[in-house]
């Protein structure tokens, strides 16, 4: 027998429920995946606690607790390799043959950045 669960709504701007409804059928024995985003405001820690129900069972009540972290950077590394955010990995290869990665810097902040390559 399916079960619909439903989803309290999310007061805190920094969290949205994708996909629209707040209601959903699961079928026995499935799992269903659901995206939540985070978008901070501010460089800070916002949490909320989302609760979600089975309907017409009072005894399925769940909580989860949304935990988001929002940091700024001056300067950031954009489109390394394999989607990493901190590190430079260039992969195999051969022996005499030069490999070359690209990525880009950003500059977030409001002033010029001077760079040194060593």
């Amino acid at each position: 027998m399916p079960a619909t669960v439903r989803f309290d709504a999310i007061t805190n701007d920094c969290f949205t429920f994708e996909g629209g409804s707040l209601s959903h059928t699961i079928t026995q024995k499935a799992y269903n995946g659901f995206d939540i985003r985070y978008r901070p405001k501010a460089a800070s820690q916002d949490k909320f606690l989302l609760t979600f129900s089975t309907l017409n069972n009072v005894y399925e009540q769940h909580k989860v607790m949304l935990v988001g972290t929002g940091y700024e950077e001056s300067v950031t590394f954009e489109g390394l390799p394999d989607e990493a955010e901190d590190e430079l990995n260039i992969g195999d290869c051969v022996i005499g043959k030069a490999k070359a990665v690209t990525f880009m810097l950003a500059n977030n902040g409001d002033s010029h950045v001077k760079f040194r390559w060593n």
